[in-house]
């Protein structure tokens, strides 16, 4: 009788310890619960986003970094949306202000960063010059890579309204068909991104453009197909120098937030942009 106790005592202590066991992975797993329902909460809303009833907008800022950014990229935080800046490289190597506004602006996630070209010389009526050597606009591009982080080959030409995708393809002059001619001949793997609507903030007698602008992109969101319900929008970081400037921009985020079935996001996740890495 006495002899079998410590078998039994025995058999007790590994159930017990075997219940504890199963309490401390139970607790474990239970704790894990709630970051496993974020994770699947986080992959419903976005196979949500790409729904057919959402269309999407997309902000891109040219010309930067410049000493407007900083007010510019804290509106855009605040009203938690994602854009896209095409970036001069000269302008972050030539002031330690703007390479300081640069790496800034890399540090926020909802903020990505493209190509626009090193020198961007398309002022004081250069822009022809510019253009004439295709592979000088090459060098161009190519050498801004060098100062952006490791993202989608995307480009935009300064003062061209040009795309280059596998989806798109839009010549608007003899000059950029030049440069479109030599990319495809050396099978450059880059990608030339313009823009539908372009963003000026004006108001003039009365007459308020960013009024105009939202209605103009209104009709497209309601006329585009259901393969094609994006919009990409122009604008520039200097535009953005008065608090009024940046009230209208305010407004017309809210504008689109609001209707509930607009998605602001970046230009890679175009669909006519071909899906790359580097």
């Amino acid at each position: 009788m006495f002899t079998s106790f410590p078998l039994v005592f025995i058999s007790l202590v590994c159930v017990q310890l075997t219940f504890c066991k199963s309490q401390k992975i139970e607790k474990e797993e239970e704790e894990n619960i709630p970051a496993t329902i974020s994770v699947v909460k986080k992959y419903i809303e976005y196979e949500r986003s790409d729904s057919d009833n959402i269309k999407r907008i997309y902000l891109t800022f040219d010309d930067g970094p410049y000493t407007t950014t900083p007010q510019l990229t804290a509106l855009l935080k605040n009203k938690k949306i994602r854009a896209s800046f095409f970036v001069i490289g000269s302008q972050i190597t030539s002031s330690k202000v703007h390479d300081s506004i640069f790496r800034a602006t890399l540090l926020y996630d909802s903020f990505k960063v493209y190509n626009h070209t090193y020198t961007h010389a398309v002022t004081k009526g250069r822009i022809h010059n510019y253009y004439k050597d295709p592979g000088a606009v090459w060098a161009d591009i190519d050498s801004n890579k060098r100062l952006l982080p490791k993202s989608p080959f995307i480009t935009r030409l300064p003062g061209k309204n040009t795309w280059r995708t596998p989806a798109k393809t839009t010549i608007v002059d003899a000059e950029t068909k030049r440069l479109i001619d030599l990319l495809d001949s050396t099978n450059k793997n880059e990608q030339l991104i313009g823009w539908d609507v372009e963003w000026t903030g004006k108001t003039n007698t009365g007459y308020d453009q960013v009024t105009a602008l939202i209605n103009k992109i209104e009709v497209k969101l309601e006329k585009s197909l259901a393969t094609n319900k994006d919009v990409v929008i122009l604008l520039h970081d200097y535009l953005f120098k008065t608090e009024n400037d940046l009230n209208l921009l305010g407004g017309f985020i809210d504008h689109f937030k609001n209707r509930g079935d607009v998605k602001f996001d970046w230009v890679h996740n175009l669909p006519a942009v071909g899906k790359q890495n580097n």
